[in-house]
């Protein structure tokens, strides 16, 4: 349970002993029991007054005036990079607070905050400068006081050094009054003392250091005399002189190496402390152990609130517990600051005492005033406390708690839903709040103009028009108990310094108001520049612009800005085109259209497929608009526009940015080749000697015809066909119809749609006689062999003579026989170009064979076409 209650405080007394607060005449020293502390106190420059020559010495004191005080008096310097959470560099204490960090005797709290305003108490005063004074806690000395089963056991023994040491005295009462915040007054006395004690052993110390460094000196010129007026021994006065040899020089002798520490280390390594009060003491263990910078300092990093550094040497280092929880601590080499180390370990079984009313046993808590406000601490939570005297939310601070069980416990006069296995600290906090009001108008009084900016003005002003409305119930409401003092004095900041200050911040957010509007308008400027066709370096511009201006506006001012929306979609279309930017277009091997790249984004494109000749534009094949991941394949129209190179283009349109463009790569439609070169044939169907490199077989007695495999071709078609040099015109079949796009046969890839042959029974035949000559096809071989039965003539085929079935036993006809090997690949960028397979004036390229004159009833008996 934490033993640090916020609002309880820290403090202590003064030496003086104090009777009860009266208020102060105008000239507030006059009279004062501390005048004569505070005028010497200022000609040291320790303290100051305030600007009306007052020195306000029954008022409370703050956490950073306290500080500055002690920064003053005891000559404090230095500095700290350590961040509070609510210390701001331009704060007018943010030194003060370095400079008590730097010198150890003020470390913050374990939620990161510093409290600079909070109201500072008579015990967090004594825990402080026993901690200047590194005097050895003494608790037993606390018990001279009436209130001292009260005191937090955390605090009793400085406050017990303190006043065996004669720096502190209780009231007359005989209590030390831990529950009480301190005055002004009382802070400069208490600091009176102990300061000039601390200052003049300082002195001291200086003067003594510099006393043996003088003698040191004198000692150090002495031996150099002595040195200098050495005389040589004289001859012997017999007259056997004797001249001494002259001692052999010494032998230079190496330097000795310095060991230097490596690591440190600590023993014992039980860093716990499990006693009540307990301490525990850690030495430094050093490797080597003969090493010749041996010596560190100790810093407490974490769990200020659970331990407290007793003592420590440049070996050693003697925490004693304060409560329960965690700590760490750092040691450091002095020579080198480069190794280090720490130790961490945890406080256990501190036992808190119970103070106001209430026992550990207790199931409730009774004898409480309905006019008083309580709040209540439960292992280091604090509770605000309902009407109904129900513990509520849990604060991490007793200040939270307090302001809650402000609104919430009026009339209580039990507490009554407690577990009776913990401990409680019931705190009355009815003057502490009081207090905190007065300190809440103060903060306001205090506020720095500067902070306030467009984006908080609004809520500056809602507060101050708040806290007007709480000072009005507040001064009805202490004039109604009677509270005269705190009424008058709440008047007089009302008067005097609440009312003049939220005047200057009225002026203040008047001026934010029309900043910020000259703002709104030089955004709807910005806005009117948003229109179709702007360039990415223009629309940047526009959103760096409009940003500067929006980061310091309200939200609410930023969402009433007319067409605003015009802006988002702009910064949406930057950040899409720098996306669509990244991105690569290609066509791949199948003849789809790809656009990829980093994140995966998906895109609504126009797109265009485009053939390339000469590195020009030829023509457009195909185009349309659709998402980035559904462009149609354009295999079809790539391999009827035939061989060549192709590229995609995909055009991102947006609303206000310009057109932004993506090109591929070329992409080329490939010849598929054919080498199978040509196979001629005489009048008895033998291979002529003159195709020795043929990759054609012709196999008659097998009845079929065969060819080596082309390198990507998937399947292969194979034209056969004969014509009748006798009778012209007689018979014939056409394999491929023309087109307009393709005359010359020289795409057979895309004619095939238009007359494709069909398949009856399973058997390839030619469609539509029209000239002398008959072709005979078989489509789709998927292997590079085919029988020479499937050849079969169409007996129903239109446009034979009437005289076609007697051609069979025609001796006299004469034909003429030739077959092409087409090879295909339907689903890739490779074509079979007719070009290849129909100049017959260059044989080399053909894929066929020729037979010439061989009467036709013989060739198609012998070829097994008919039965």
């Amino acid at each position: 349970m934490s033993k640090k209650t916020k609002l309880l405080g820290l403090l202590l007394s003064s030496a003086i002993v104090l009777g009860s607060m009266q208020p102060v005449a105008a000239n507030d020293l006059d009279g004062h029991w501390a005048r004569n502390i505070i005028l010497e106190m200022q000609s040291k420059n320790i303290i100051s007054g305030y600007a009306d020559g007052t020195f306000k010495p029954n008022e409370q004191m703050t956490r950073a005036e306290f500080i500055k005080v002690i920064n003053r008096a005891f000559g404090f310097k230095g500095n700290s990079d350590k961040k509070f959470t609510d210390v701001n560099p331009d704060d007018w204490f943010a030194g003060e607070v370095a400079i008590a960090y730097a010198n150890g005797y003020l470390k913050g709290f374990p939620d990161g905050s510093f409290k600079p305003n909070a109201v500072i108490s008579r015990v967090e005063v004594a825990v402080i400068l026993s901690r200047i004074l590194k005097i050895e806690d003494d608790a037993a000395a606390a018990d001279q006081f009436t209130d001292s089963a009260s005191i937090p056991a955390w605090a009793k023994g400085s406050i017990g050094a303190l006043a065996k040491a004669g720096y502190l005295k209780g009231y007359p009462d005989g209590s030390f009054g831990f529950d009480k915040n301190i005055t002004r007054s009382e802070a400069f006395a208490f600091v009176y003392t102990p300061s000039n004690d601390y200052v003049a052993k300082q002195e001291q110390m200086k003067k003594e250091e510099a006393k043996k460094e003088e003698a040191k000196k004198k000692e150090e010129a002495k031996k150099k005399e002595a040195e200098k007026t050495k005389t040589p021994p004289s001859s012997s006065p017999s007259g056997n002189s004797y001249t001494p040899s002259p001692s052999p020089s010494p032998s230079p002798q190496p330097p000795v190496e310095q060991k230097k520490v490596k690591t440190i280390s600590f023993t014992p390594a039980d860093f716990n402390i499990t006693l009540e009060d307990g301490k525990l003491t850690i030495q430094v263990v050093y490797d080597p152990a003969d090493a010749s910078d041996k010596g560190v300092t100790w810093e407490l990093k974490e769990g200020m609130a659970f331990v407290a550094i007793e003592s420590q040497t440049k070996d050693s280092i003697t925490l004693k517990a304060l409560d329960n929880g965690n700590y760490k601590v750092q040691a450091t080499l002095t020579a080198n600051h480069q190794i280090m180390n720490h130790f961490s370990g945890t406080v256990s079984n501190q036992v808190v005492s119970v103070s106001g009313v209430g026992t550990p046993a207790d199931k409730a808590i009774t004898g409480l005033s309905p006019e008083r406000i309580y709040a209540v601490e439960v292992d280091g939570k604090y509770f605000a406390v309902n009407a109904d005297g129900k513990l509520g939310h849990a604060y991490s601070t007793m200040d939270e708690a307090t302001l809650a069980s402000v609104k919430l416990n009026a009339g209580v006069t039990a507490i009554t839903d407690l577990n009776n296995t913990k401990h409680y600290i019931v705190t009355d906090v009815s003057d502490v709040i009081n207090a905190y009001f007065i300190n809440k108008v103060k903060a306001y009084i205090a506020l720095d103009e500067a902070t306030i900016t467009l984006k908080n003005m609004k809520e500056t002003e809602e507060k101050g028009n708040a806290l007007d409305a709480e000072i009005q119930a507040k001064l009805a409401e202490w004039q109604n108990q009677g509270n005269q003092q705190l009424k008058e004095e709440l008047n007089a900041l009302y008067t005097n310094q609440f009312l003049p200050k939220k005047q200057q911040i009225a002026a203040k957010i008047q001026s934010l108001r029309v900043e910020l509007l000259q703002k709104v308008n030089l955004v709807k400027i910005q806005l009117e520049l948003i229109r179709p066709g702007l360039s990415t370096d223009r629309a940047e511009n526009i959103i760096s612009t409009v940003e500067q201006y929006k980061k310091d506006m309200p939200a609410e001012t930023w969402e009433s800005i007319p067409n605003k929306e015009k802006f988002d979609t702009l910064v949406a279309e930057v950040e899409k085109y720098k996306l669509f930017a990244a991105q690569t277009v290609s066509i791949n091997e199948i003849g789809g259209i790809d656009l990829s790249g980093p994140n995966g984004s998906v895109f609504t494109v126009d797109w265009e497929l485009i053939k390339i000749k000469n590195g020009n534009q030829l023509e457009t094949l195909e185009r349309g608009a659709n998402s980035s991941t559904d462009i149609p394949n354009q295999l079809h129209a790539l391999r009827k526009a035939g061989l060549g190179n192709y590229k995609a283009k995909l055009t991102l349109k947006l609303q206000y940015l310009e057109n932004q463009s993506l090109e591929s790569e070329l992409k080329e439609v490939k010849r598929l080749s054919n080498d199978l070169g040509a196979l001629e044939l005489d009048a008895n169907l033998v291979p002529k000697s003159n195709t020795p490199n043929s990759k054609v077989r012709f196999n008659l007695a097998d009845g079929y015809l065969e060819w080596d495999a082309v390198e990507n071709a998937t399947s292969y078609d194979v034209r056969a066909e004969i014509t009748d040099k006798s009778r012209e015109g007689n018979i014939g079949g056409e394999y491929l119809n023309s087109s307009e796009e393709n005359d010359n046969f020289n795409n057979m890839e895309n004619e095939f749609e238009k007359s494709f042959l069909s398949r009856p029974n399973n058997k390839w035949f030619a469609l539509e006689g029209k000239k002398s000559e008959r072709v005979f096809v078989a489509i789709g071989l998927e292997q590079p062999k085919v029988e020479l039965s499937k050849f079969v003539p169409y007996t129903n085929t239109t446009g034979f003579t009437p005289d076609e079935g007697n051609i069979e036993n025609d001796d006299s006809a004469k034909i003429f026989l030739k077959v092409w090997i087409i090879p295909r690949n339907e689903q890739s960028l490779y074509l079979s170009d007719m070009k290849d397979y129909l100049s017959l004036g260059n044989t080399s390229k053909l894929a066929n064979f020729i037979v010439d004159s061989v009467s036709f009833p013989k060739f198609l008996k012998e070829f097994k076409i008919l039965n």
